[in-house]
């Protein structure tokens, strides 16, 4: 990530505040801040109960996720989370609903320790967030964390469709810098399985997968702030240089019907052709003004 440090402090009025703060280490441990903005409350992420497209309602006790396709069961105890996109400050998870542009607040981070960096969604609607302490399940429904292991963990999280890493189930992934790993998501265990190569890239947000398998990735270097790269979700290996892209700090992306989103340190929002790079502005509602996000995540590209 960038060695210039933004600090975000905005004012929710509501159930919580939210605070974002600092670019994010490509290692996965924010920069240095004072106790009060590192303490706990809402901010720099998430996403939030009530709001438009069937959000849930945040806090404890939220109502039920869309029931999805065919009446099919959830997972795991989760209900089906179908074509949904997450994104997130240090503090607090948004939903957004990608047809109206709404966000919704699912709630504060409650017991993740620290500012949530990045989050990834397996295919049964269980979340996972990397934290500069480590990393947890995030109970998409209310924000309630329950920590996993510590440590430093990417700042690009994804989880990957089964025969991709593992022949037989999903993998939860992602960036440390160049280097690609594998987490244990029961342990919190970390297996290299590859880097980026010589390139002189490195990770600078997050990584989504496709339909189809195709995986990109925003990275820093070589004159990049922020460029985006397609990789090998199997190896971490850049296949292809797409773009240099509009934004800076492109700290989240997610997909939705093969459509592709980004989110910004600055608060931007913006649709992205992955294939090209190609970006679209637009415009969110029900955010505080001013509001910038740390991460994104969407389910798994294999959802039918």
């Amino acid at each position: 990530m960038r060695s210039s440090t933004l600090v975000l402090a905005l004012a929710w009025v509501g159930a919580a505040a939210w605070l974002g703060c600092g670019a994010r280490s490509p290692l996965g441990v924010p920069p240095p801040r004072d106790s009060a903005s590192s303490a706990g409350g809402a901010g720099d992420g998430g996403d939030g109960g009530g709001g438009a497209g069937g959000a849930p309602t945040g806090g404890a006790g939220g109502t039920e996720i869309d029931a999805g396709q065919d009446g099919a069961g959830g997972v795991g105890g989760f209900p089906p989370i179908l074509e949904e996109v997450y994104a997130h400050s240090g503090q607090a998870l948004y939903r957004l609903d990608v047809d109206t542009y709404a966000m919704s607040l699912v709630g504060a981070f409650d017991g993740c320790g620290s500012a949530v960096l990045d989050i990834a969604l397996d295919k049964a609607g269980q979340m996972y967030g990397a934290m500069g302490s480590g990393l947890a399940r995030i109970d998409p429904l209310t924000a309630k964390c329950t920590l996993i292991g510590g440590g430093s963990y990417p700042n690009s999280l994804v989880v990957v469709p089964a025969g991709t890493v593992d022949p037989d189930k999903e993998a939860l992934v992602g960036f440390l810098e160049a280097q690609y790993v594998r987490i244990d998501e029961a342990t919190g265990a970390l297996e290299v399985l590859g880097k980026l190569g010589k390139n002189g890239y490195a990770s600078s947000g997050d990584m989504v997968v496709l339909p189809g398998g195709q995986a990109f990735l925003t990275v820093n270097g070589n004159g990049c702030g922020d460029c985006l790269v397609r990789v090998d979700p199997k190896t971490g290996e850049l296949l292809e240089f797409v773009a240099k892209l509009d934004y800076g700090d492109v700290f989240g992306l997610a997909s939705s019907k093969g459509d592709g989103f980004g989110f910004t340190s600055a608060g931007e929002a913006f649709r992205i052709d992955l294939p090209s790079g190609k970006t679209t502005p637009i415009t969110l509602t029900g955010m505080p003004p001013g509001g910038g996000f740390f991460g994104a995540a969407s389910r798994p590209a294999d959802v039918p």
